[in-house]
């Protein structure tokens, strides 16, 4: 029987235990944010509604970089699990840089967008003076939370995890408990609010990164330099040594020095396999395709001032990476932006509407929320599990071996798939089934309540499609196909979600109409990225190519509904958008059984 018995790592009870301490990391400030709505709608609705303008603005400038905790957790995990100490230190200033500058960039973009923001509180003058108040603090606010994203990753790379909850559980209590003395203590309102958060994000970030400095690896301790390689740059580097690309060596010895030529060897190796590099255009590096080129390279890390063939071939694949991770991280942005964008036109919907309506929005979305987070969890269990899988399965030299590693991949993904789904289904009962009891959570305010109850069985109701959405989101990290989900998503919000925004705006003009255009813009990344991992990635062409192989013959079941479903689905999607075939049309195998 060529199939083994079904991997431990799949069963349900290991899947659950993985996604729960994700749910406690991701939810972190989601959390602090439902809380301080919560304490603000109780507080005053003048305060709430100026609260939720500002709050969506600068959360959307921070969420927009997300990629410095999924991007930079994945690169420092790589080089930590084939121990490539010397490269550790150059990732994680690489990140730190990119988190302070991103930082001034998000600055610059929040105040240069301020004067169309206060447009949309026309209709509220009571709304506008707190708004402005407080929204200069938010902005000063903004740097830190991405630098506490930013080691947050690092920190996860590290395999700290249970440090990073401890973290993320200090940030919450600090937020929550300023919010409350700001408010209802000390009476300073809003700004004492954004006061609260400010401290809270640096006290984090300081911490984070002292924990990034004391507590490596233990196999990395001591060969991990974060801040000598930035002093030698600032005060002069003893030695003269030439230096390399931007993710090369960063402690003592670079390619061709001796000290740091294994670790980039092994980084190469694990890079071409999981990224699908190599010279031979297979995912293999070109040293396991010819045998005479392996045996050559054994003397090539010798100590010598001239670069060996081989070391410059590692030089350009570790600047390639460099890259590749801008590349990725500039996908994932747009992506985000998008996402954000929609978040932000649904606001601009609400405000049309009223106070009363844009408190009532800001109620819905941490409702919303609160459901990402939950799903965020198993999705960032597929993540951890598919990426293993299919790092295996990019290293299949047999038949049996690779028809057993894409048997666990296709597991693993339909069965985060489930149980988001029946997390989504979960939430969706409770909200149907406590409406009275959430609402009064959050507001007193019956205006408020009016505008709720309007839309809350659309809330229920989509729940589900929404938590299957986000686990999809965290397989799409796993097939590490940014480029293609951002920009399948581009054309979905300019062709379907922008014109259900307009009817929602100049038509309909009610708050359900508005979060009805948000539901078809998740149902457009249903669809597509579902296409992506049912017909792409639980696809693989397999790695080995003798001709006298081939794979296991397997029963033919027919083809699960939701996969049928999306199939028809992402077809008619095509219909209206012509370039989207040529997008796609590399990502398309034969259907086989999944």
């Amino acid at each position: 029987m060529i199939f083994k018995d079904l991997n431990p790592v799949l069963h349900y009870s290991s899947l659950l235990r993985l996604a729960l301490p994700s749910i406690l990391l991701q939810s972190g400030a989601p959390l602090a944010i439902t809380f301080q709505t919560a304490l603000l709608g109780r507080k005053s609705t003048e305060i709430v509604a100026a609260w939720a303008i500002v709050a969506t603005a600068t959360n959307a400038a921070t969420v927009v970089f997300n990629f410095l905790v999924v991007g930079v957790t994945a690169k420092v995990t790589k080089v930590v699990a084939v121990g490539a100490w010397t490269q550790v230190g150059a990732r994680i200033r690489l990140a730190l840089g990119m988190a302070l500058v991103m930082g001034v960039v998000a600055v610059g973009l929040l105040l240069a967008v301020q004067q169309p923001l206060w447009l949309l509180l026309a209709d509220t003058p009571k709304v506008l003076p707190l708004a402005k108040s407080y929204f200069y603090l938010r902005v000063v606010g903004v740097p830190p939370q991405l630098l506490v994203m930013c080691t947050s990753g690092i920190l996860q790379g590290y395999k700290r995890v249970n440090l990073v909850a401890c973290l993320q559980g200090c940030r919450v209590l600090l937020d929550v408990l300023a919010s409350y003395m700001a408010l209802y203590v000390l009476n300073w309102g809003l700004n004492g609010v954004g006061l609260g958060t400010i401290l809270a994000s640096t006290l984090v970030a300081t911490v984070a990164f002292v924990c990034i400095l004391l507590l490596p690896p233990a196999e990395g301790r001591h060969k991990i330099h974060v801040v000598s390689p930035l002093l030698n740059t600032l005060f002069g580097s003893a030695g003269g040594k030439k230096r390399a690309g931007l993710w090369s060596p960063c402690g003592e010895g670079g390619v061709g020095g001796g000290s740091g030529v294994r670790d980039e060897e092994e980084e190469d190796l694990h890079v071409a396999l999981l990224d699908g590099q190599g010279e031979q255009g297979s995912g293999l590096p070109s040293q396991l395709h010819d045998p005479q080129q392996q045996q050559q390279q054994g003397g090539g890390a010798g100590g010598g001032e001239e670069l060996t063939e081989e070391e410059e071939r590692v030089n350009e694949v570790l600047n390639e990476s460099t890259w590749k991770f801008i590349w990725d991280g500039l996908s994932t942005m747009l992506r985000s932006a998008l996402v954000q964008a929609s978040f932000f036109l649904v606001l601009a919907c609400a405000t049309s509407l009223g106070m009363h309506a844009v408190a009532a929005h800001q109620v819905l979305m941490q409702l919303w929320m609160i459901n990402i987070y939950i799903a965020d969890g198993f999705a960032t269990a597929g993540t951890i599990v598919a990426s293993s899988i299919a790092g295996h399965l990019a290293k299949s030299r047999t038949p049996a071996e690779h028809a057993i590693h894409l048997r666990d991949l296709r597991e693993a993904c339909w069965r985060v798939l489930y149980m988001g789904g029946a997390a989504g289904v979960v939430i969706a009962a409770v909200y149907l089934g406590r409406r009275e009891e959430l609402m009064g959570l959050f507001t007193f305010d019956e205006g408020t309540k009016r505008e709720l109850r309007g839309a809350w069985l659309y809330l229920a109701l989509i729940q589900p499609l929404n938590s299957i959405v986000f686990v999809y989101d965290g397989l799409i990290y796993a097939a590490q196909a940014f480029s293609y989900m951002a920009a399948c998503l581009s054309i979905g919000f300019v062709g379907l979600f922008l014109p259900f925004i307009a009817l929602a705006y100049f038509y309909f003009k009610t708050l359900v109409a508005a979060w009805g255009a948000k539901g078809v813009l998740n149902a457009v990344r249903f669809v597509v990225a579902g296409y992506k991992i049912h017909f792409d990635f639980l696809c693989p062409v397999p790695k080995f190519s003798p001709s006298n192989q081939t794979l296991p013959t397997q029963p033919q079941l027919p083809l699960p509904l939701l996969t049928q479903l999306h199939q028809a689905a992402f077809l008619l999607l095509l219909l209206p958008f012509p370039p989207l075939p040529s997008l796609v049309r590399h990502h398309r195998p034969p259907l086989v059984r999944l």
